[in-house]
């Protein structure tokens, strides 16, 4: 017997925190005592003294995370946006019918801190536009992503009191713009779990990342008779240049076909790989099938071979948080102009072993 209020997490994976009870009332008097019973799943949520915690939404999460908000305040936001819905729910449905309608009036008082759509609106100014006579909604940024004021007004700020070339001069602006760029790389370190700001590259794309670690570790260690795989759910970012350079080299370039559903034909990967494998090439999540690949065990298969990944993470790292030393990935390339940062700015993250071997980057920079 359980005595207390249980809360079921709304992302839980198998308790429902529903049942069905069926009555046949024979008389106008009669009445129903009935005392719920919930089988919850000990998977799902941790118990004590009438109290459930269960999974909180990740992708809530990290979005106020990115916005400067310690993990506790944020879990603390998103577990009484819940219960302000959950009370409210209740309050106007059964609870209130049966008169307990003050009480949960009060309840729901105590926590009514909700997800504001306007809140978050107004912090991109071009949301600010009309088309057509009605407010703009821009439903793009799997493509590119509209920027913040707090990305725009720093950029800005920038520029008006801050500019100079980085690691090009011996003055106080050079020295300033320099430290703050090696800031943002080891926050970029940071932000993708990586073992050092050196495994930090910066490029101006997720394409020229791909096409650097082609045109340099490939160069050195692909060559004829090689093969490197991709799949079919690929962006053209991570197809051409390794058509490019199988074509340079002799290599061949092998593809994971894909299930009717979008999903990767897993049965198949083992047998692509051989002791030639040099790369395997995979997208973290399609930029056109939404679809999130199994990277734990595609990298893990490749490693088993003796072979590199590279993980293109262009449509990954603003849905969830990413942690490339737990991945395991040798290259791993993102973009931030889809991160709401500005264009042209984007990371390529060669693990260890690659970063003291092969220099990823160009002759000179002017």
């Amino acid at each position: 017997m359980f005595n207390g209020l249980i809360n079921v997490a709304p992302l839980a994976l198998k308790t429902d925190g529903q049942m069905t009870n069926n009555n046949l009332l024979l008389g106008r008097l009669a009445e129903v005592d009935t005392k719920p019973q919930l089988e919850i799943y000990a998977d799902d949520v941790k118990c004590s003294h009438g109290a459930t915690v269960g999974r909180i939404d990740e992708e809530q999460l990290f979005y106020l995370r990115s916005r400067g908000i310690e993990q506790q305040a944020a879990q603390q936001m998103i577990l009484y946006a819940f219960a302000a819905e959950l009370t409210e729910a209740i309050r106007s449905d059964a609870a209130q019918r049966a008169g307990a309608g003050a009480y949960w009036t009060a309840f729901a008082g105590r926590h009514s801190m909700t997800f504001s759509v306007e809140q978050v609106r107004a912090d991109f100014p071009v949301l600010n536009r009309e088309v057509n006579g009605q407010p703009l909604v821009y439903l793009d940024s799997a493509a590119s992503a509209q920027k913040p004021e707090a990305v725009i007004g720093a950029e800005a700020e920038f520029y008006r009191h801050g500019y100079a070339a980085v690691h090009r001069g011996i003055h106080t602006l050079s020295a300033e713009a320099t430290a703050r760029m090696e800031a943002v790389r080891q926050q970029a370190a940071t932000f993708l779990n990586a073992g050092s700001a050196e495994e930090v590259v910066f490029v101006r794309g997720t394409t020229e990342g791909i096409n650097l670690v082609a045109n340099s570790w490939g160069n050195a260690n692909v060559g004829a008779g090689d093969n490197i795989i991709i799949s079919e759910m690929e962006h053209h970012a991570n197809i051409v240049p390794w058509q490019m350079l199988c074509a340079r080299v002799g290599a061949e370039l092998r593809v994971i076909p894909l299930n009717p559903d979008g999903t990767l034909q897993l049965d198949v990967v083992p047998g692509l790989f051989d002791p030639r494998t040099r790369l395997l090439a995979i997208t973290e999540v399609s930029n056109v099938l939404g679809t999130e690949n199994p990277l734990a065990a595609l990298i893990a298969l490749a490693h088993q071979h003796g072979a590199k990944v590279l993980v293109d993470g262009a449509q990954a790292v603003m849905h969830h948080p990413v942690d490339v030393q737990a991945l395991g990935c040798d290259f791993y390339v993102f973009s931030a102009h889809k991160l709401y940062g500005p264009t042209g700015i984007a990371c390529s993250t060669p693990g260890p072993s690659c970063c003291r071997r092969w220099r990823l980057g160009k002759g000179a920079g002017r």
